[in-house]
């Protein structure tokens, strides 16, 4: 019973989110890490570290495949229930999309996270595959549709792959937070068309760009191919394509400066 009290009772963790989903998160799927490392994806750090900032109520992240969109939804899909509650709704492009991801992601996650195992409800129709009722909150996972937007309310929203959503859904899905002066929105996806309702989100933020440092001229420089380098070596008139690979090199734009 006493163990019972202190969990019930127990203050949020002083750690910030990434570091939170380091201790408690497994990921699933993840050819990385078996659990949460924010090292190996640095740049999801400061949007989850936004999760625990009240001053920022919309996050927009613009991403390429493979760069751990999905598994940052498996962070918050833990870190939410166990430190920071409040109704949630995830919105994938389509109901058999988000009910992939439960299914495959969200919810191994879950199940597998020690801090949220005493909240888990006994009542087993209170866990169903697209639903959880927590006992101090509601998750919800479902498709960008009206059916899945309407008549809902929510502190926390986190949207995937929207440059895929249908045109007005957007708005609709970030109507959702009435307000709320603790909302938390994300929305999280690969790029869109210029002036559709996910660029228009994006160009309110202050477009940061995951970016390095130049260590001989201290130039801060975003990430482009056009710094990548390479000798084209021939053999016998024809590209030697391991060689040419063995010269590789970031060029600092600033400075010239090389690095292997």
């Amino acid at each position: 019973m006493s163990d019972e009290f202190r969990n019930s009772i127990r203050p949020p963790s002083s750690l910030t989110p990434p570091e939170w989903m380091a201790e408690n998160v497994r990921v699933q799927n993840s050819e990385r890490s078996a659990f949460f490392d924010i090292d190996q994806t640095p740049w999801w750090r400061e949007p989850l570290e936004l999760a625990a900032d009240n001053s920022v109520h919309e996050i927009v992240v613009l991403a390429p495949t493979g760069s751990g969109k999905s598994t940052m939804a498996e962070g918050l899909s833990c870190y939410i229930p166990s430190e920071d509650p409040g109704p949630f709704l995830y919105a994938s492009q389509t109901d058999p999309d988000a009910k992939f991801f439960v299914e495959t992601r969200a919810m191994p996650a879950m199940k597998a996270c020690e801090s949220l195992k005493h909240l888990w409800p006994e009542d087993k129709s209170k866990a169903r595959k697209t639903e959880i009722i927590w006992p101090h909150m509601p998750m919800i996972f479902g498709g960008a549709n009206m059916s899945n937007f309407q008549e809902k309310s929510i502190r926390w929203g986190y949207g995937d792959e929207v440059w895929k959503w249908k045109p007005g859904l957007v708005r609709e899905f970030l109507g959702r937070h009435h307000n709320r002066w603790n909302r938390r929105f994300y929305l999280v996806s690969q790029g869109g068309l210029v002036d559709d309702e996910l660029d228009q989100e994006y160009e309110k933020t202050d477009k940061g760009e995951w970016s390095w440092c130049c260590q001989e001229c201290q130039s801060v420089q975003p990430y482009e191919r056009s710094q990548v380098k390479f000798d084209r070596i021939k053999v016998d008139d024809a590209l030697d394509t391991q060689a040419s690979a063995d010269t590789t090199r970031l060029v600092c734009p600033s400075c010239q400066h090389e690095y292997e």
